[in-house]
């Protein structure tokens, strides 16, 4: 589980999942359950809602504290983007996503 949590391809796949949700709205929590139906085929219960967005809220602070620079010409991603592809891994490699019922 941990190898294929820190995973370059888990890591590619969760930030294409987090521009796939960020094009689909503005509204965070609209984002949250995108992502969640995406992922599990079911809407995030109100409980994992409220969390996904104070996970999000804390993740974007703590990016836009550390200021990601430009590298070789590419632009930096924005905080808020980083703080999506870091929640998408997390559901990517959830036991929910990795295991049937």
């Amino acid at each position: 589980s941990l190898i294929l949590m820190n995973s370059d391809f888990l890591l590619e796949q969760g930030e294409c999942l987090a521009q796939r949700v960020e094009k689909a709205s503005t509204d965070i929590k609209a984002q949250i359950d995108l992502a969640w139906r995406l992922v599990f085929s079911r809407p995030p219960e109100t409980m994992e809602l409220e969390q996904a967005a104070a996970f999000l809220h804390d993740q974007t602070a703590a990016f836009k504290a550390a200021a990601p620079k430009a590298t070789a010409g590419k632009p930096a991603k924005s905080p808020g983007l980083l703080a999506m592809a870091n929640l998408c891994q997390a559901l990517l490699s959830s036991n929910e996503f990795l295991y049937v019922d």
